[in-house]
Parts: C-alpha cells; sequence; structure tokens
C-alpha cells in the first residue's frame, strides 16, 4: 500500500498535523517549566535549612562561649595571685561564679601534685549544684580517684588552649554533660594545674529538638564520632551513631571531612535530604534531616498542575483545529466552485464576499479577476472587428506609400545639393574657431599672472594685519603695567604722608619732652647738690628731645620732597595711560584700516577668479566649436553617402510595400478567426 502524498491531503488534515507539533511543544516548555521550578525550589530549600543551621549553631555557640568565660576568669584570678587561695576563698568563688550560667553545672580547681602546698598532692577544690543548692566538696582529692589520671587533665595539662571532653551520660543526675578544661600558670610561667567547668546539655538538647524541619523532618546533634548527642529517640542518644542510622560509613566519612553541606541517604525504604554545619568549639555538627517528598510535594502538585494544564490546552486547541479546519475546507469548495464556472468559460457568476477573512479576500478578488476578464473579452472583440477594418485600410495605405517612395527620392537629390554648401561652410567655421582660441588662451595667461600677484598682497595684507594685532596686544600690556604701577606710586603717595604725620607726632613729642627737662633741670637745681645728679640726667633727656625734634624735622622736610616727585610722577603716569589709550585707538584703526586693505585685496581677487572662469569657460566653449564644426564637416560628408544609398534604398521600398499589402490581407483572416474563438466565452 502506498502513502498517500501530503500535496494530496485534504486541507483538514493538513491542519490536524499541527496537534502533535503542539503537544510536542507543550511538552518542551512543561520539561523547562519543570526543571526551572525544580532548581528554584532547591535553592529556596538550601538557602532555609542553611539560615536555620546557622542560626542554631549562634546561639549554641553563644552558651557555650558564656560557659568558657567561667574559665578564662577563674584562670586570670588564679595567675594574679603569687600564692594561691584557700579552699575557703575557693569555696565563696565559686558559689558567687556558678549562678551567672544556668548550663553551668560545677567548677572546679586542680592543682599539680605539692603546687598548692608542699604537704598536699591531690588538692582540688569542687563546687556544684545540686537543685537550687551549691555543694562543695573535697571527694575527688581523694587518691582513689587521681584526677591527674584522667583524660580531661592529661589533656588540658599539656596544651594553652581550653579542650571540650566527650559527652557523658549521668544515671544519678539523668543529665548528659560535657567537661571543659583550661590550664593555668604560676608566676614562672610553668603549668600548675587545671581548671574545670561542666556543662549541661539539656539546653542544647532542647534547642535542637525544637527545630522544626518541614512536616515529619528533625534534628539531631551528633559528637566528632557522629554519635547521637541529641535525637527524638532519646534511647539512641549517647548509645547510637548516625553511621548505624541514616548514613553509611562511607557518608560519615564524608560528612565528618566536611565543615557544611548537604547529602542524601535513604532509610527504611525512605529518601531524605540531610543539610548539616559544625559547631566551632566542639567540632559537633547539627543535622536537619528531612524527608524528600515532603521538600519537593510542591514540585509534584506543579508537575500535575502541568500536565492537567497541558492537556487541557491540548483539547482546546484541537477543538479550535477541527472547527477551523471545517471552515476552511468548506469555504474553499465554494470558491472551487466559481473557479469551475471560470474554467468552462462563464464570466457572468459571483462570489458572496460576507466576510473580511482571507476567504472573502480571494472571494473578492475572484469578483475582481471575473469582472476584469469580462471586460477584456468585450474589448478584444471589439478589437478584433478593428483588426479587420484596419487591415482594409492598410492595404489601400500601402498603395499610397508607393507613390511618396518617388516624391522621395527627388528630395534626396535636393538635399544632397544642400549638403555640399554646408561642409565649406563648416571648414570657414573651424578655421575662425582656432584663431578665437589662440586669443582666449592669451588672455587666460594675463589673468593668472594677475592672480597671483593678487594672492601675494594678500599675504601681505595679512601678515600686517597679524603685526598690528601683536602691536595692540604689547600696547595694552604696557597700559596695564602703568596703571598698576600708578596705583603702587598712588599707594606709596598715602604711606609717605602716613609717615609725615609720625613725623609731626614725633616732633610734638620731643618738643614736650625738651619741656619736660627743662621743668626737670629747674627742679634740680632748686634741689642742690642732691639734685645735681638728676639735673646731667635732664639736660641728656633735652638734647636727646632737640635731637629728636632736629631728625624728625629732615624727615618732614626728606617726605616732602618724595611727596613733590610722587605728584610729579603721578601726573607723568597719567600723561602716559592717555598716550597708550591714544596709541591704542590709532593702532586699532590702523588695523581697520588693514582689514579694509585685505577685503579690497579679497574682493579683486575673486573677480579676478571669476574672469578666470569666464576665460576657461570660452576656451572650453571654442574647442567645443572647433569640434561641432569639424562635426558637422563629417557629418556633411557622411550626408551625400547617406543620399547616394537612399536611392538603393527607395527601391528596395517598393518591394516592401507590396509585401504590407500581403500581410494585411493575411491579418484580416487572422482578426476573423479571433472573434470565433471569444464567441465561445460568456460574457
Amino acid at each position: 500500500m502506498k502513502y498517500m502524498n501530503f500535496k494530496n491531503l485534504p486541507t483538514l488534515w493538513k491542519i490536524m498535523i499541527l496537534i502533535p507539533l503542539l503537544a510536542v511543544v507543550l511538552s518542551v516548555i512543561m520539561f523547562i517549566s519543570y526543571k526551572e521550578s525544580e532548581r528554584q525550589l532547591n535553592s529556596m530549600i538550601s538557602k532555609q535549612m542553611n539560615e536555620s543551621l546557622a542560626k542554631t549553631i549562634e546561639q549554641m555557640d553563644k552558651s557555650l562561649t558564656v560557659h568558657e568565660r567561667n574559665l578564662t576568669g577563674v584562670k586570670a584570678a588564679a595567675e594574679a595571685q603569687r600564692t594561691p587561695l584557700s579552699r575557703t576563698e575557693y569555696k565563696r568563688y565559686f558559689e558567687n561564679l556558678l549562678p551567672l550560667n544556668q548550663q553551668t553545672f560545677g567548677i572546679g580547681i586542680w592543682y599539680e601534685p605539692y603546687a598548692y602546698s608542699k604537704k598536699e598532692k591531690f588538692a582540688g577544690p569542687y563546687v556544684y549544684k545540686d537543685g537550687d543548692q551549691l555543694v562543695y566538696t573535697r571527694d575527688y582529692e581523694e587518691p582513689s580517684y587521681d584526677y591527674f589520671s584522667q583524660d580531661w587533665y592529661k589533656e588540658a595539662i599539656k596544651t594553652d588552649d581550653i579542650i571540650w571532653s566527650a559527652p557523658y551520660y549521668d544515671d544519678n543526675l539523668k543529665q548528659t554533660f560535657i567537661t571543659t578544661a583550661l590550664s593555668f600558670k604560676n608566676a614562672d610561667g610553668k603549668n600548675t594545674g587545671v581548671i574545670t567547668s561542666d556543662y549541661v546539655l539539656d539546653s542544647v538538647q532542647q534547642l535542637v529538638s525544637g527545630i522544626k524541619v518541614q512536616k515529619t523532618g528533625y534534628a539531631v546533634l551528633l559528637d566528632e564520632n557522629g554519635t547521637y548527642l541529641s535525637n527524638p529517640d532519646k534511647d539512641k542518644r549517647l548509645e547510637q551513631s548516625i553511621s548505624s542510622d541514616l548514613l553509611t560509613a562511607e557518608q560519615w566519612k564524608e560528612t565528618a571531612q566536611k565543615k557544611q553541606g548537604m547529602i542524601v541517604s535513604t532509610s527504611a525504604g525512605k529518601k531524605y535530604e540531610l543539610y548539616y554545619n559544625t559547631l566551632p568549639k566542639t567540632n559537633w555538627k547539627l543535622v536537619l534531616v528531612a524527608p524528600d517528598e515532603e521538600l519537593y510535594e510542591s514540585l509534584s502538585q506543579l508537575v500535575q498542575q502541568l500536565i492537567l494544564l497541558s492537556l487541557g490546552a491540548i483539547i482546546i486547541m484541537i477543538l479550535i483545529i477541527v472547527f477551523l479546519g471545517r471552515r476552511v475546507s468548506k469555504e474553499a469548495k465554494v470558491i472551487n466552485g466559481y473557479l469551475k464556472h471560470l474554467s468552462t468559460g462563464d464570466l457572468t457568476h459571483r462570489a458572496a464576499a460576507d466576510t473580511n477573512d482571507e476567504f472573502g479576500q480571494m472571494a473578492a478578488y475572484y469578483n475582481q479577476s471575473a469582472a476584469a476578464l469580462q471586460t477584456m473579452m468585450s474589448d478584444v472583440a471589439g478589437g478584433a472587428e478593428t483588426v479587420a477594418s484596419t487591415a482594409e485600410e492598410l492595404s489601400a495605405s500601402a498603395e499610397e506609400i508607393h507613390s511618396a517612395v518617388h516624391e522621395t527620392a527627388n528630395t534626396m537629390q535636393e538635399v544632397a545639393n544642400d549638403a555640399g554648401s554646408q561642409t565649406n561652410l563648416a571648414l570657414e567655421m573651424s578655421s575662425t574657431s582656432d584663431t578665437l582660441l589662440d586669443e582666449i588662451s592669451t588672455i587666460s595667461e594675463a589673468v593668472q599672472e594677475v592672480s597671483k600677484k593678487s594672492a601675494h598682497s594678500t599675504a601681505l595684507a595679512n601678515k600686517g594685519s597679524e603685526t598690528v594685532k601683536e602691536v595692540i596686544q604689547d600696547i595694552t600690556h604696557l597700559h596695564e603695567k602703568m596703571t598698576e604701577t600708578a596705583e603702587k606710586i598712588e599707594l606709596l603717595e598715602q604711606k609717605s604722608a602716613d609717615i609725615n604725620k609720625m613725623a609731626s607726632l614725633i616732633s610734638s613729642i620731643s618738643e614736650q619732652t625738651n619741656l619736660l627737662a627743662l621743668n626737670a633741670a629747674i627742679e634740680a637745681a632748686r634741689a642742690g647738690e642732691s639734685g645735681k645728679g638728676f639735673a646731667v640726667v635732664a639736660e641728656e633727656v633735652r638734647k636727646l628731645a632737640e635731637e629728636t625734634k632736629n631728625a624728625s624735622t629732615d624727615i618732614t622736610a626728606t617726605i616732602q620732597s618724595i611727596q613733590d616727585e610722587i605728584s610729579h610722577s603721578v601726573e607723568s603716569m597719567k600723561a602716559s595711560q592717555q598716550a597708550a589709550h591714544t596709541g591704542i585707538a590709532k593702532v586699532k584703526q590702523t588695523g581697520e584700516s588693514f582689514s579694509s586693505i585685505h577685503q579690497s585685496i579679497r574682493d579683486v581677487t575673486s573677480n579676478i577668479q571669476l574672469v578666470t572662469d569666464d576665460v576657461q569657460k570660452a576656451t572650453q566653449n571654442t574647442k567645443q566649436m572647433r569640434d561641432i564644426a569639424k562635426q558637422v564637416q563629417d557629418y556633411s560628408v557622411n550626408t551625400n553617402e547617406h543620399i547616394n544609398n537612399s536611392s538603393a534604398l527607395t527601391e528596395e521600398q517598393s518591394s516592401i510595400t507590396a509585401e504590407i499589402a500581403k500581410a494585411s490581407e493575411d491579418l484580416a483572416v487572422m482578426a476573423q478567426d479571433l472573434q470565433e474563438k471569444i464567441s465561445q466565452f460568456k460574457v
């Protein structure tokens, strides 16, 4: 069985092919949407889990940091003492310190052998909480306990860092503890003992147990070995490790090596995602255990919704495609019916173009084509009749052409005579053009020489104009300097006037000093022998005042002379400024004159350029006229040759007219045949 050719399929079936293509496109879109949603959901889950881990780790770290401060505080107090505190002092100190942190269960200080006292090998005062009471005990100082052999002591005494013991469960207290230990030194810098502080894990366990992970997920706390420190199943605490529960040994090994991350595991046939982070101080790991089906529940719902939407879209598109396919098929059959009438030559049918879609446009175009074809057939029929009558007229015209040929031969002979005269005139015009061309060339050379001199004049005018601009700048600069000098001279005149005033003041002071000295001399004379020394001093003061007065008089005279000279200088500067103003104006006038000269030269140069262009155009026109004269001469010779050939052509034309008459008869027969074929169309 041969497959049906696609070209031969009905239109409806061709349109139906879009359905599987649409299904493929929707499937691709659904797949892309699913992957993008999965990526975004993974990112959101990872962000939420890591934020929850970081927040809880921060809370736990703060609690442990507060607990550590007990150790560092006791260490600072112990190292500050030159001799150890008494047990009573340690008891009071620890009793005041313990209530500060609810999670701290007990504090003790443990000395190296004979470091506390030369008589005591074991010295370890310890205070702990018993309900609401604080209890002091020396039980751990017993040789049977031998705290030197305890792991926490051996590890702490070897380092200056705080160490954290492995968690342990106290059956009597029904609580889980960890011990922190820190060594301390004596004044010589030698480790003298260890300070311990016991921490209750119940607050950390409650904090971890309170973490909500999806619907049924939970959080666990692991020590360095993967042992559960906190687990919703209390039987697993300190008894079971995660490597025997949720993870394999290889998975736990990989997890233990990383600070934080995510790992996928399967337990009891159920898939989990485990997000973890590490507590810096203890290297414990906080793990959030989330069932995979709960994490991606929204993604499964999204897939179901996408599938339903895609199926709904496909069903709707199938209905739309079937509806459109049937309508297209129906409209196509209607148009085919009208085209069938057209193929038989019936041009009288018209399609109903009552819609604005493609089929309505197709019907309108069909109507236009049928109307145009109908009009064309009518025109062709009329044209055939016209051709038939024209053929008869053409036959009659052929006879008239034959008689006109003889008249053409006579006219050709007259044209030959005129062509001879035209040749002589062309020779004379060519000679005159050569003479005129030589004269124009002489004029062109003279104009070019004038143009060169004009360009030289323009350059000189430009140089003169630039020189004038430089002179204006120099005079302006000189005027500015003179103005500045005049201002300084005026300032000097003011300063000299101030000096003159001070000289007058000095002269006045010297006169008063002279009078005071004279009065002093008189008083000294009255005093007799006891006033002689004072009289000598008064005389010296008087002389000094007299000299000061004379000096001030000389200063006044000198200042007056300077002021006179300054006045003359000011007048001279003002005259120079006026002269500079006048010089600038005249130089600017000279610059304007240069500009006018430069403009005039530019105008002359422009006119010379116009003359040069006109001379060049005249030269070109003269050359063209000479060339045209030569062409006319050549045309005249060729005309004689053509006239001679025309005689032969006239004879050929006579035979052609006979052929035209024969063709006219054939055309009449063809017109009649065309009329018969057009009659087959119904218009």
